[in-house]
């Protein structure tokens, strides 16, 4: 796993998250604390057998306070609707729903890669037009105004990222977007 490029992306990474979890429930060889996890030379990390076929996100408790069991996996259900909570605790004012996700990730793929190798990252047969179809958001990275005023197209593009990332950032300061410790 590659660290994000930049350190403020760190708390966003789910991979490192799953990480946090995984040391937290000492599932991990030879890592017990994060001292243990910086100080070792290993280039891999590996789960401790037991704990292979366990799942990694558990069934929680009446509102998330507690764990019901450590053998039973979430359902998507509440997987969903725990991301939909988030959302509305961030203020977001639409929901927050797995393929919203997956939309903006094919869109960021889409943008950054382009089309085909976005469409192989999202498992899309290279002839198909799901990509484009159900996925690729044009109108949020488009601006139709300055392409027909023939002014700078990418200017607002870059605009509209720089405020995106400030925005997560203010809410990560302010403290609305916190680390949630129930779902460890």
């Amino acid at each position: 796993m590659r660290p994000p490029p930049q350190q403020d992306n760190l708390p966003l990474s789910i991979a490192h998250h799953l990480l946090l979890v995984a040391i937290r429930r000492k599932a991990l060889e030879s890592v017990d604390n994060l001292e243990g996890l910086f100080a070792g030379t290993q280039n891999e990390i590996c789960f401790k057998q037991e704990w292979r076929q366990m799942p990694v996100l558990l069934v929680g408790g009446w509102v998330g306070l507690s764990i019901k069991s450590y053998d039973e996996p979430a359902t998507t259900g509440s997987m969903t609707e725990y991301i939909a909570s988030r959302g509305k605790h961030l203020r977001y004012e639409t929901t927050i729903s797995f393929y919203a996700l997956r939309k903006r990730a094919a869109t960021d793929l889409a943008n950054a890669f382009g089309a085909d190798e976005a469409r192989a990252l999202m498992g899309h047969h290279p002839d198909s037009r799901v990509l484009e179809k159900h996925y690729w958001d044009l109108t949020s990275t488009s601006n139709i105004s300055a392409a027909t005023l023939g002014e700078d197209c990418q200017m607002r593009v870059r605009e509209m990222k720089l405020d995106g990332l400030r925005l997560v950032f203010d809410r990560i300061r302010s403290g609305c977007l916190e680390f949630d410790s129930r779902i460890c």
